[in-house]
């Protein structure tokens, strides 16, 4: 009993280690953010081969990939897929809120609880396919508005991180034009992906049937949208920029 409690001890230490690691590693995290968006990509274009017809993001959901009457042959790798990246998706989550936990504790508590139910819910959209319908749909709205609510959590206090490293500006960054650019497309993005949203949203309660395109959109959001976390984080702008302090210095 006592050897189990010391080898319990030992792997909580070795997982706050790793958790620590990659908290300050941007590089470990943008290959996973990849891994999960590689995972996403590949699943979904091995449903559209397989599916029983012509897929047409314009006709089919993207759920309708892994229906079980309408895509028996690629139904399984699909189903499989968001499984695997709804429990991907919670390290990621986790990483967002370790990096923002300074400064701004309960923010990223509401981040980190917000996105683990995300997390959980994403991986329930494989395990009930959209035969299930209550359920599915339950799970996918969650999905759906939980991400959406994550970015918009993360974008906001990434904007506060920002202006606390610039001693309370936000409009005069010192940073290079390319980061300025970088945090530019990270706010045209989450506009993108709010508005997806809503116009996924209004379908659904206006008419209770969506158009496809609504979700690919917003799909497609979410990805540019996780790309971001590794360009614009507090930390990888830190990074750079004492990296571009010493260039000059050097110069």
């Amino acid at each position: 009993m006592e050897s189990l409690t010391i080898n319990k001890t030992v792997v909580f230490l070795n997982c706050k280690n790793v958790i620590k690691k990659v908290k300050t590693n941007p590089t470990i995290h943008s290959a996973f953010v990849f891994s999960i968006i590689i995972l996403i990509i590949t699943v979904c274009t091995y449903a559209q081969i397989n599916f029983s017809r012509p897929y047409s993001i314009f006709k089919n959901t993207i759920s309708d990939q892994g229906s079980l009457l309408l895509n028996p042959r690629g139904q399984k790798v699909w189903n499989l897929g968001i499984i695997c990246a709804g429990i991907l998706f919670l390290p990621h989550v986790l990483y967002l809120s370790q990096i923002m936990c300074v400064g701004t504790p309960i923010a990223s508590q509401i981040l980190l609880i917000t996105g683990s139910i995300s997390s959980i819910t994403f991986s329930f959209v494989g395990i009930f396919p959209a035969e299930f319908k209550i359920p599915h749909c339950i799970f996918a709205g969650i999905t759906f508005v939980g991400i959406c609510l994550v970015a918009n959590i993360y974008f906001f206090l990434n904007l506060k991180k920002l202006r606390d490293i610039n001693g309370g500006s936000i409009l005069n960054i010192n940073f290079s034009q390319n980061y300025k650019l970088e945090m530019i497309f990270a706010g045209l993005v989450h506009l993108f992906l709010d508005i997806a949203l809503i116009i996924f949203l209004i379908q659904f309660i206006n008419q209770g049937k969506l158009m496809p395109i609504s979700e690919w959109a917003y799909l497609l959001g979410v990805m540019l949208w996780m790309i971001t976390t590794t360009r614009s984080s507090p930390i990888t702008i830190q990074n750079k920029n004492k990296s571009e302090i010493l260039n000059k210095l050097q110069l």
